[in-house]
């Protein structure tokens, strides 16, 4: 049986525009260092039932990873329309969407050591299986 997990990136692959972030870039927790950008990463925070009729509710960040600010802030209108209805991996995603943005700006370190910008969009899904 899929996961929400699972279901969570299957929408993203489905509904992102692989001409911005490829599949191979949206990734589940966790992205490598030197990987390409821009990138996409999504950690499902927490999941709890919210009917008696087995409809869950998943509280999820995801995250936008660009080098510039301006560019990683472009990507919250694309990780809001990602967030679609349907079935996913078995799973049914009844309703998807943005409850909060924020993002943070490069991080410059030593040397040539640099973090890129992000943009962290907080959703709320809801789905049952």
């Amino acid at each position: 049986m899929a996961s929400i997990e699972e279901a969570i990136r299957a929408m993203l692959t489905a509904n992102f525009d692989a001409n911005i972030v490829p599949d191979s870039r949206i990734t589940h927790g966790y992205r490598l260092q030197a990987s390409a950008l821009p990138a996409i990463t999504f950690e499902v925070e927490n999941t709890q039932r919210v009917s008696v009729d087995d409809v869950m509710q998943s509280d999820v960040a995801i995250t936008g990873i660009d080098e510039r600010t301006e560019d990683a802030a472009a990507l919250e209108a694309e990780i809001s329309d990602a967030l679609v209805r349907g079935t996913y991996a078995g799973i049914n995603i009844d309703s998807a969407f943005t409850t909060s943005s924020r993002i943070d700006r490069p991080i410059v370190g030593m040397s040539d050591e640099q973090e890129p910008a992000t943009i962290t969009v907080q959703c709320t899904v809801h789905w049952r299986m």
